[in-house]
């Protein structure tokens, strides 16, 4: 019997963009900003192209972590337990994918610097060279370079969506029946989309997280 990638302690069928704290909103809410808006902004920009490409807005990306659903826990001491998750299939239908992690004195490396330093073809904003950078990182460069077990998935541009497109929202157990009256009362005031996906909690263990998911 084939297993599916969920089953595996090792893999994970969805990705998922973690939510921060703003100088003005806790991440909590920037997560209800979000999903209101039905758009993930690209920030950056980010890739080995990031401060080369002849338009920066060409590297500009969302995130998501591919890092396993019960080993969350570095994740979270870093961004916080709020997030909004995809899977893996959504993503590529929308372009995106995962990020290649190339060693910085690879052979692999050189042949990547050789595509992209700057020469007649490769200053063309038309290069496809650049639809290729944002999703490539030398290991230990920028300020995603020593996360590769993060396992990033990026997407270039901002990312739409509508409110049965996420697969599931990580929010706090204790968080969650406020969450679901706040879409609710979004959905009866016609005031926003109702989220009506699964909520976990991004603490939980493997177990129970599968337990919710298979529900």
């Amino acid at each position: 019997m084939e297993t599916c990638s969920s089953e595996l302690s090792d893999m994970s069928d969805y990705v998922v963009h973690f939510t921060r704290s703003s100088c003005s909103a806790s991440a909590y809410d920037v997560m209800l900003s979000i999903l209101g808006s039905g758009m993930l902004r690209a920030s950056g920009p980010y890739g080995i192209a990031a401060t080369l490409a002849p338009n920066p807005d060409s590297q500009k990306v969302v995130c998501f972590s591919e890092a396993p659903l019960d080993v969350l826990d570095r994740i979270i001491r870093n961004r916080g337990p709020y997030g909004i998750a995809f899977s893996k299939d959504f993503i590529i239908s929308r372009g995106g994918g995962s990020v290649w992690y190339v060693e910085p004195d690879s052979e692999a490396a050189a042949a990547v610097l050789e595509v992209i330093l700057p020469s007649e073809s490769s200053a063309s904003p038309q290069n496809p060279a650049w639809s290729i950078t944002p999703f490539i990182e030398f290991v230990g460069a920028g300020p995603n370079g020593p996360f590769r077990w993060e396992r990033e998935w990026r997407h270039v541009g901002h990312l739409c969506f509508n409110q049965v497109e996420p697969s599931f929202l990580f929010i706090p157990e204790e968080l969650h029946d406020a969450a679901r009256a706040f879409f609710e009362d979004a959905r009866a005031e016609n005031l926003g989309p109702c989220y009506e996906c699964k909520f976990l909690d991004a603490r939980w263990e493997r177990k129970r997280v599968l337990a919710e998911l298979r529900a």
